[in-house]
């Protein structure tokens, strides 16, 4: 089987990683060929076998959303035939309208369904409205869709037109080299206290203003020994970054918060691998990967028990209501005060992330892709 991936959506962060995994172990697991639609902005940061007889990677010029949707609806539909291509797969949510082969739509954006109490500019509600209406709509015109957890499936049957029917979930998987030893070299001097760890990109829904609240409340013994290090993109939300440095200071808390910006995945690596605990406090995750790459780090994790993150964490993380600073500094304090709990888990880490493969993704992405190939095989 032919298979057509459009990738054209994958500028950055998560939706880079799980098209490089999964690209890369599809040709692991099965024989069946892949054609990759790959913007040309993003081509370079994947890593893909350029040299394999069954990928072929297709590097497109989309400058912005609207070149990137006419390319979608207009150019992609005539190399499926050009390439006799059997099957296409979209991974962010927009199908096309006008496919001339067997296609399958993933959800990984669970905003369209979730209520979170985070303001929103006007071209944001819009485009969120757009994007869940092109939800209802792929399911109408595909043959299969994916989502990224089972609660977010539940969610979009709940709240959208959509239908549990030829809906699957699949969970992504964690990238096993978070775990090994050689991570632990790279950080500075000035980084090496047992700190607290948050990555993530600086945007509203991800809570990082209780986060700091909820740091604040901390004795100030404790910050000084643990200070509070936030890796993740600052220029994406300028106004919500600029909140967060604020508050840090009224709350007289600056001198041991440290939002460090993006950093390249080594340095991500080595930032899991020396600290103390890591604390997920998001309103809302389609998936939650962060917390998977904690565990495999082996370091223990406390998160938001709301979304999909208790489903991907299970008992091997202390949950609390993202809303209630009091209620997450407590949490903080416990995990950083018992050393029996902070063993405990770690070890339930350790054995929860053999849950999570990008091997198993795969496999069982392929099984949708050949079930809405051929329905009876």
């Amino acid at each position: 089987m032919k298979i057509g991936i459009n990738g054209l959506a994958a500028k950055m962060g998560g939706g880079v990683t799980y098209l490089q995994h999964l690209v890369t172990n599809i040709l692991e697991v099965s024989d069946h060929r892949l054609h990759f639609f790959v913007s040309s902005v993003a081509v370079e940061r994947f890593n893909l076998p350029i040299e394999s007889d069954q990928l072929t990677v297709e590097s497109v010029d989309t400058s912005g959303t609207a070149s990137r949707l006419w390319y979608e609806q207009t150019y992609i539909p005539r190399q499926i035939v050009r390439e006799n291509i059997d099957l296409l797969y979209s991974p962010s949510e927009i199908p096309l309208l006008m496919c001339p082969c067997k296609q399958v739509v993933a959800n990984q954006n669970s905003h369209l369904y979730y209520d979170i109490d985070t303001e929103e500019s006007f071209r944001q509600q819009v485009r969120k409205r757009v994007l869940a209406r092109a939800l209802e709509v792929s399911q109408s015109i595909s043959e299969s869709m994916i989502f990224v957890t089972e609660s977010s499936k539940r969610k979009a049957a709940r709240e959208l037109a959509i239908s549990e029917d030829n809906a699957y979930a699949i969970h992504h998987g964690v990238d096993p080299s978070f775990g090994d030893a050689s991570n632990e070299g790279l950080i500075t001097p000035a980084e090496e206290r047992d700190y607290i760890l948050m990555v993530s990109t600086l945007y509203k829904h991800k809570n990082v203003h209780n986060l700091i609240l909820a740091y604040s409340r901390l004795p100030a013994e404790t910050r000084h020994k643990h200070p509070l290090i936030i890796i993740g993109d600052k220029t994406t939300d300028k106004e919500y970054t600029q909140r967060i440095e604020s508050m840090a200071k009224e709350l007289e808390v600056a001198e041991d918060v440290s939002l460090v910006g993006r950093v390249p995945l080594s340095e991500v690596k080595s930032y899991y691998s020396n600290a103390h605990l890591f604390v997920f406090p998001s309103l809302i995750e389609s998936f939650g990967l962060p917390l998977l790459e904690a565990m495999t780090a082996e370091v223990p994790a406390v998160a938001s028990a709301s979304a999909s993150l208790p489903e991907v964490g299970g008992d091997a993380v202390l949950y609390f209501d993202p809303k209630d600073p009091d209620q997450i500094s407590v949490i903080i304090e416990q995990v950083l005060n018992d050393e029996k709990l902070r063993e405990d888990l770690i070890v339930r880490g350790r054995n929860r992330v053999k849950e999570f493969t990008w091997e198993k993704c795969a496999e069982e992405t392929i099984e949708i892709f050949e079930k809405a190939v051929d329905p009876n095989e």
